[in-house]
């Protein structure tokens, strides 16, 4: 699960809106309320930080052409939205009585990661915008069994934490796994056949780019 910046604001109106809110310490409404107005560019905002990958399983979600900046004018996205397989989550759902439309709450998911994900409790320590996020001092890719796990330098109660939110957050989930055990494995075997650059030289993929990472740094120590 990826570092994200979310500093890249396009949505300026949006933008605008949350900060009055914020100063004056107004509640935003409920999520389904009429400020509702902003979802599209919330939404599109969030693929244009994510790259249009899902912020916890790193899925692709929506192409590029989707989220490029010309979409936008005036702080508004003006292009129609694609269909995808995301959906708009909170990552604490407590927020989202008073603050539902709290730009750092906010991630574009796969659709089955937020519904597993649920109102279920969670630990800061895998928010991924977070200023002291790292995926690899965290996280550790188990290519062999297509996991992630805990990094074995982390305490017991750390890795008690990162596990539980592995979970939470549906990082290791099968539907998950069903697209990316076999999307690396067809990349690690076009670069050993040599159909490909070398581990040092290859561009970074589409999806799944932390495991891709994880990857060829253990390919690397193992040369």
């Amino acid at each position: 699960m990826r570092k994200i910046d979310k500093s890249g604001v396009l949505s300026t109106v949006y933008k605008q809106w949350l900060d009055n809110l914020e100063q004056t310490q107004k509640s935003h409404g409920r999520y389904s309320s009429s400020k509702r107005k902003f979802y599209k560019d919330i939404v599109m905002n969030l693929y244009h930080c994510q790259k249009g990958l899902c912020a916890y399983t790193e899925r692709r979600l929506c192409e590029d052409k989707h989220f490029d900046a010309a979409s936008w004018s005036l702080g508004k996205y003006t292009t129609e939205t694609p269909d995808t397989e995301g959906q708009l989550d909170h990552f604490d759902p407590d927020l989202k009585k008073n603050k539902s439309w709290l730009w750092d709450n906010l991630f574009m998911v796969l659709g089955k990661a937020n519904n597993g994900k649920g109102s279920k409790i969670v630990d800061d320590i895998l928010k991924p915008d977070t200023a002291d996020y790292d995926p690899f001092k965290l996280l550790y890719y188990d290519y062999e069994f297509d996991l992630f796990r805990p990094n074995e330098t982390l305490g017991p109660l750390e890795e008690q934490r990162v596990q539980y939110m592995i979970s939470t957050l549906c990082i290791n989930a099968d539907y998950v796994k069903l697209h990316r055990k076999p999307f690396l494995r067809k990349i690690k075997a076009q670069i050993e056949l040599g159909k490909m650059m070398t581990w040092e030289d290859a561009e970074e993929p589409k999806q799944f780019p932390t495991a891709f990472e994880m990857l060829r740094r253990e390919q690397a120590l193992n040369q």
